[in-house]
């Protein structure tokens, strides 16, 4: 009867040793540090992007002022030639008609060259402002041990289904990332 004895304790005994070890376990879980970005908004919120996106915008604007001023000619030159279609000798009319259409092409192709530019340094800028929310969440999550960062965007799937918002840390980065640009 002892041995029975002894074999259910010593069983009680196992059984509550595994429960301590599993609610160590638990315990070990909830002390890891899980933090929440909306890489969309840091970016928008991001003032360096929101000052080289203006530069562009401010070359794009000027450089479209100088093609419409380069189209606008182009179309009086059009008008000239549908004005004096009739009147002009021939010569000077296919030399007329010849300098419109090649300024007309000249034309186009500086605009596709300057949207190709302008596709190209805003590519850069994306990647380049991407590449900094990224170091920045990097070195919040190392900073604060963090263990992992999710993306808290909205998006179809979802990355995250619900998250509290004090594991957002997007006004964190969003701060650090501007300090770094001032």
């Amino acid at each position: 009867m002892l041995s029975k004895n002894i074999i259910v304790a010593f069983s009680l005994t196992m059984v509550g040793v595994a429960l301590a070890l599993s609610r160590g376990n638990v315990v070990a879980q909830s002390e890891y540090k899980i933090g929440v970005i909306d890489t969309q908004v840091a970016i928008e919120s991001y003032n360096k992007p929101k000052d080289e996106f203006a530069e562009i915008e401010a070359k794009t604007e000027e450089y479209q002022k100088k093609i419409d001023k380069r189209a606008d000619l182009n179309k009086a030159e059009q008008d000239r030639y549908n004005a004096e279609e009739d009147t002009m000798p021939e010569d000077e009319l296919l030399a007329l008609k010849d300098r419109i259409l090649s300024d007309a092409d000249e034309i186009n192709l500086d605009l596709q060259r300057f949207q190709q530019d302008i596709d190209r340094k805003t590519n850069r800028l994306r990647s380049n402002v991407f590449e900094e929310v990224q170091a920045a969440v990097k070195a919040i999550a190392s900073e604060e041990n963090y263990h992992l960062v999710l993306e808290g965007r909205d998006t179809f799937p979802p990355n995250v289904l619900y998250y509290a918002v004090p594991l957002d840390i997007t006004q964190k980065v969003v701060d650090r990332l501007n300090a770094e640009y001032e």
